[in-house]
């Protein structure tokens, strides 16, 4: 029983380090794009491609997941924002299942699955591949859809 107990524990602390090691900010760059737009002159869809997109990826830290009493080491919860080039104030991400308001993404073994940003731009990134895909899901209202691809660096 001690065993199970000590084992609990270090795998508790290592998901932390883990975790904790990944807080910081992140300069991603757009290496690729691609979609549609809506041409309202031929009233048809048409390929399109968009301008490369730069922002800071932040991430603060909030400690391993908690399901009830459990904690689930492998599940990290964090604040996550994203500051586009050139604007001041970050937007925050929501995660998945978030709650209307809340800012918490949550990254599993250094992907984080989804994370809206603003009501258009759903993201999923992977830390330890240092990349991360972007999917524009408002096309059917705004006439434009897209999907881009690009990598991201710690910066601290």
């Amino acid at each position: 029983m001690r065993m199970l107990v000590v084992v609990l524990a270090l795998c508790t602390l290592s998901g932390s380090a883990v975790g904790q090691s990944r807080g910081g900010a992140y300069s991603c760059v757009e290496e690729a794009s691609g979609g549609i737009k809506y041409d309202e002159s031929l009233k048809q869809w048409r390929g399109a491609t968009f301008p490369d997109e730069k922002f800071v990826l932040n991430l603060r830290y909030l400690g391993p997941r908690k399901v009830g009493d459990v904690i689930v080491a492998e599940m990290q919860d964090y604040y996550v924002s994203l500051t586009r080039s050139g604007e001041s104030n970050g937007q925050a991400c929501l995660g998945p299942g978030a709650n209307p308001g809340s800012t918490v993404g949550v990254f599993v073994d250094g992907k984080m699955e989804r994370c809206i940003v603003g009501i258009y731009d759903a993201f999923t990134f992977d830390l330890d591949g240092g990349r991360y895909l972007k999917i524009h899901i408002l096309g059917y209202a705004d006439g434009l859809a897209s999907v881009s691809g690009g990598v991201c660096t710690k910066i601290n």
